[in-house]
């Protein structure tokens, strides 16, 4: 070999190896917990969407509550929670839910949004040549949602979602070149789709291809959106089925496919290539060694990076984070800046080992698991009321009647009374001065005229208190 072709191997050589390093990657899975904390609740049910939704969206805000219950159903016998019919608490108000279920699902659509864009073009058919609109109808559906805490009324979780469907119909024109509505038997009739049916969305008044401006190309329009039976109320349904899809990781644990790529180590350390080509082998506890030896040795990042891998690919999490824990707490002992790599690869580690800690605890029995609540995040109130076995809620804010919607959303926390006396928790970042509701049935219910100070016993009197109408 020629000094010249020395010289460029022994240039390209580190590169190479390089290469090959970052070209080896990791693969393991991670079990998650549910995105919900539903520790210590046993039962779940949903209220109807259409209780939330404004007139217009009506009948799709049906649609969306069946697709929402289907979702929970099957989440929640994964999560192994029992599912509570609706049907069977149709009639019990919200502040009395807790009595039923434990947690109960409650949410609205936010917009229905339809667009279209039209082109001219043609359609063959058999041999016979068509010529008309191609129009593609465009639905997004906006929807939000929550899961309550029944007996306190405390969101354990919100999420919002956006969903959109297209669909494209071609309209074809009949042989004079003009729109034919009254000719149902010809290639005029509105709908007419090719390798298809004709729809529901077969309704002049809701769509009239003769009344496009052609030079616009595009139109949106929201007036009566979407009318009974038509062709974008079933686009719109159709996007709202998909609401459900991931509803699973929301109250069951559900495991997602992590990969990881190994980080190059110098050339010049002996052990770099062995522990790659080990890794490359699948003899993962090997290279962990080797790579954890060189970080030992050495203090270098890319080793405890690799190690902390490996150690994660053998389910070893919390060892994983140990390892990039140790490496940080010496960099910055030494005044050095923690590389970013290792930094996120610490954020990532942690937050696989707190969700690992959390299923452990959902597994445990329910009594440890109420030990492990977090009360800490709590604080006790207390106080008397002047009727025998009433329940008590306290409210972030004042609401207007007994029927007002927001009212759940709004209880902060809530208290059986016994003997005149209550007891409650309120979150540590709750409102020091809170509205109380004292109620001993669901048409007896009564407001303080004021926001009362939780700091010290809190003294409620009917008397002194608005009923609820």
């Amino acid at each position: 070999m020629g000094a010249g072709k020395t010289l460029r191997f022994l240039f390209l050589a580190p590169i190479s190896l390089a290469l090959v390093a970052c070209a080896t990657s990791v693969s393991f899975n991670v079990e998650r917990p549910p995105i919900v904390d539903l520790r210590g609740a046993t039962s779940v049910t949903i209220v109807p969407l259409e209780q939330n939704s404004v007139a217009r969206f009506r009948r799709i805000s049906a649609h969306a509550t069946g697709a929402l219950e289907a979702g929970l159903r099957s989440a929640a016998l994964r999560g192994n929670i029992d599912f509570v019919e609706p049907e069977s608490i149709a009639n019990t108000p919200r502040h009395e839910l807790w009595r039923h279920v434990d947690v109960f699902l409650t949410g609205r659509i936010i917009d229905a949004r339809p667009g279209a864009t039209i082109r001219e073009g043609s359609q063959t058919v058999a041999g016979a040549t068509f010529v008309g609109l191609s129009v593609t109808l465009s639905v997004s559906v906006e929807i939000e949602y929550s899961y309550i805490l029944a007996r306190e009324g405390r969101t354990l979780g919100d999420f919002r979602k956006v969903e959109e469907v297209s669909e494209t119909v071609f309209f074809a024109r009949n042989r004079l070149g003009i729109w034919d509505w009254g000719n149902p038997a010809g290639w005029t009739r509105p709908g007419f789709r090719l390798g298809a049916h004709f729809g529901p969305w077969d309704n002049r008044m809701w769509f009239d291809p003769s009344a496009i401006d052609l030079n616009r190309r595009s139109f949106s329009f929201t007036a009566n959106f979407p009318q009974s039976g038509s062709w974008g109320e079933s686009l719109a349904m159709l996007a709202i089925d998909r609401f459900s899809l991931d509803m699973s990781r929301e109250l069951a644990p559900w495991t997602t496919a992590e990969r990881r790529s190994l980080r190059a180590l110098p050339a010049s350390e002996p052990a770099a290539r062995e522990a790659m080509e080990l890794a490359r082998m699948g003899r993962q506890d090997e290279a962990r060694r080797l790579y954890q030896e060189i970080f030992a040795r050495t203090g270098n990042a890319n080793a405890a990076f690799n190690t902390a891998v490996l150690f994660a690919a053998e389910g070893r999490f919390a060892q994983a984070l140990d390892v990039l824990n140790d490496l940080s707490r010496a960099l910055l002992a030494e005044g050095r800046a923690v590389p970013a790599f290792i930094r996120r690869e610490a954020q990532r580690m942690s937050a696989i080992v707190a969700g690992l800690e959390a299923l452990e605890s959902a597994r445990a029995p329910p009594g440890v698991q109420a030990q492990g609540a977090a009360r800490a995040a709590e604080r006790e109130i207390s106080g008397t009321v002047n009727i025998s076995g009433a329940n008590v809620y306290a409210l972030s804010d004042s609401v207007s009647g007994a029927r007002d919607t927001a009212i759940w959303q709004r209880i902060v926390a809530s208290a059986e009374a016994r003997a005149g006396r209550w007891t409650m928790r309120i979150p540590e970042g709750a409102p020091s001065m809170l509205w109380f509701i004292v109620t001993d049935g669901p048409n007896n219910l009564f407001i303080t005229r004021a926001p009362a100070s939780v700091f010290g016993e809190v003294v409620l009197s009917t008397a002194d208190m608005t009923r609820l109408e």
